[in-house]
């Protein structure tokens, strides 16, 4: 993965193997196993390529969250297992934006809270059940279906309402939460 985002650099620049070698004082036969994975650069060898390249080494390691536009259902982040009767889970993230999903089982009645966003707001998707959402003392009752807009540095808090289990999806724009 590394050695595919250093080729893709490269190829930006339209270098070969050859003038990167010339450029790095590194060998092509070391820059080709580099890219095809099969040797792993030192820290000091990435710096060297980074400058050649002009790509920061930051975004360069940086993980790709989702290296496919399809997230299935098994292939979701957990952000916390099944806990108090709770499950809250990743359904999709990239640099754009990111989807949690809330599932809470029947028998949990205790109230979620969550802290106050940054500059963007949040957005609230109820799937199933029924949710009472409560923020800067204004309470709303939600059923399946509905949407609400948490507005920028609202805190809020959130439980189930009905004898079943109760599914939400909390979308938020990049940089909310990592």
């Amino acid at each position: 993965m590394l050695g595919e985002k250093l080729r893709q650099h490269r190829k930006r620049f339209g270098y070969t193997l050859q003038e990167l070698s010339q450029k790095t004082n590194l060998s092509v036969g070391y820059l080709s196993n580099i890219e095809r994975d099969a040797a792993s650069p030192t820290i000091a060898t990435l710096d060297i390529l980074c400058n050649a390249l002009r790509v920061d080494i930051v975004e360069l390691l940086k993980a790709d969250r989702s290296p496919s536009p399809l997230v299935r259902k098994g292939e979701r982040r957990r952000i916390y297992a099944q806990q108090d009767g709770v499950l809250e889970n990743v359904a999709v993230e990239n640099d754009l934006y990111r989807c949690t999903c809330y599932t809470m089982d029947p028998a949990f009645r205790d109230w979620i809270k969550v802290p106050a966003g940054d500059s963007r707001g949040i957005l609230c998707y109820l799937i199933s059940g029924r949710m009472e959402l409560v923020m800067e003392d204004e309470g709303y009752e939600m059923e399946e279906g509905d949407c609400l807009f948490i507005p920028p540095h609202a805190a809020h808090s959130f439980r189930r309402r009905d004898e079943g289990p109760c599914v939400s999806l909390w979308f938020y724009s990049s940089g909310l939460r990592t």
